[in-house]
């Protein structure tokens, strides 16, 4: 028998049309199941386990009342789809769908939105490829001359050219983003279809950015049977390397240019098992969960900032340690439990009582890692000589979109709408451009 886990609104994958939807558990997994009038009935899993969606979704409803998520998120991404030319044909590029619809941005639009800004943002750069943009240090300029934290995200073939990468440097670009998926087998970047010999130019780009000391994200798309067995040696390199502040760990999306199957998609908790049998236990689906709870906390107790589902953190202790060895899994339930206990009467106490557990299991791992380093990805750079935030994140699809979601917990929004006043968030954007290929 098949139980509603909760109802939410989405479309349909072939019209895009808006359709009533729900949540269901059947089997022990969680689906989204929706149906249009034209096209027909769609299900699609949505995790593996249902206890880690319901568990989730049940603990940030409690922090987060359904009044105050129906208010207009406070953005803290900007996106901004640069170009749609690119000098790879990548079978997994996600963004492809866009490319005819948006035309390019250029700098002066750049220039009269900017006073729409409010505060600092993450301006994540992408397209198609960016630097095809011979203007691109101008607009990182633009950016970074008004106080934003500026990010590229790029396939790195032009930053094989060290001065290049150097003029990307002087332009303000504060991290790097770049696809890494091994860094031992050449046939894993043309099975993505990437091209042939494209790991010497991946390790010569490695070079290039820890020879400037630039910050560097590094993205590892996980495709089953094809990239899951490098996973163990990105990670160690991150780890082992100061430049990195940041590993992405990417489920594959089918959409955009949808080269691959919807098979080769993953769920969140199949992503981090897939990881945690990677790497020989470096965290676990468990500790994994649990961390959720504690940054649904953090975010409550710092300012109740929204947190994306198909978003989630943890870090990774460079030293060696593992997140058990600062949380311990048990202790650390049983201090949510009791914050959870507490929060509908007492939020004051119940904030006063976590924060009693949580700093003092910080100040135990000797490194005085910040509850600010954990809200937000970016670590102040004596933090991320620790550790490595570590990120799994995967994109809503058109079989998968979660408008309600979407519109009570995106942080991410699109600069193309943004910067007329809009409030789209980049996920829905992607999704509902996306055109299903029937695959």
């Amino acid at each position: 028998m098949n139980n509603i886990i909760e109802k939410t609104d989405s479309i349909c994958p072939v019209c895009k049309k808006a359709v009533k939807a729900c949540i269901i558990d059947e089997n022990g997994s969680a689906y989204m199941a929706k149906e249009c009038e034209k096209h027909g009935s769609f299900k699609s899993v949505i995790s593996k386990y249902s206890w880690y969606y319901k568990g989730l979704t049940s603990f940030y409803n409690t922090l987060f009342a359904e009044s105050r998520l129906s208010r207009k998120a406070a953005f803290r991404n900007l996106a901004l789809h640069l170009t749609s030319k690119c000098n790879l044909s990548c079978s997994i590029c996600y963004a492809d769908s866009l490319s005819k619809k948006y035309t390019e941005v250029l700098p002066d639009d750049i220039r009269k939105a900017l006073h729409t800004i409010k505060g600092r943002k993450t301006i994540s750069i992408s397209g198609g490829e960016p630097t095809m943009r011979e203007d691109i240090f101008q607009v990182i300029k633009l950016f970074h001359d008004a106080g934003h934290y500026v990010g590229l995200l790029t396939n790195g073939i032009k930053l094989k050219d060290l001065n290049y990468l150097q003029k990307l440097k002087n332009s303000g670009v504060d991290i790097v983003h770049i696809n890494i998926s091994s860094l031992s087998d050449d046939n894993v970047y043309e099975k993505m279809g990437m091209g042939k010999g494209l790991l010497k130019d991946k390790l010569k780009v490695l070079d290039n950015l820890k020879k400037l000391r630039l910050n560097t994200g590094i993205i590892d798309v996980v495709i089953p049977e094809l990239t899951q067995g490098d996973i163990n040696e990105v990670t160690e390199f991150s780890l082992n390397n100061r430049f990195v502040r940041e590993l992405s760990i990417r489920g594959y999306s089918h959409m955009g240019r949808a080269g691959l199957s919807r098979e080769d998609e993953l769920t969140m908790d199949e992503l981090v098992e897939i990881f945690a049998k990677q790497t020989k236990n470096l965290i676990t689906l468990d500790e994994f969960y649990m961390f959720q709870k504690i940054i649904y906390i953090l975010r409550y107790i710092f300012g109740s900032k929204p947190q994306c589902y198909v978003t989630q953190h943890i870090f990774i202790p460079r030293s060696g340690k593992k997140i058990r060895d600062i949380f311990p899994l048990d202790r650390m339930n049983r201090h949510i439990s009791m914050f959870e206990d507490m929060v509908k009467d007492n939020p004051l106490k119940a904030k006063r009582y976590f924060l009693s557990k949580f700093i003092p299991r910080m100040v135990l791992a000797g490194q005085g890692l910040s509850a600010q380093s954990i809200l937000g990805v970016k670590m102040p750079f004596f933090l991320s000589r620790y550790y490595v935030p570590l990120k799994f994140s995967m994109f809503y699809t058109p079989y998968t979109l979660d408008l309600n979601k979407i519109s009570s917990r995106c942080y991410s929004a699109w600069w193309h709408s943004f910067a007329k006043g809009g409030s789209d968030g980049y996920c829905k954007i992607l999704a509902s451009t996306s055109i299903d290929n029937g695959c």
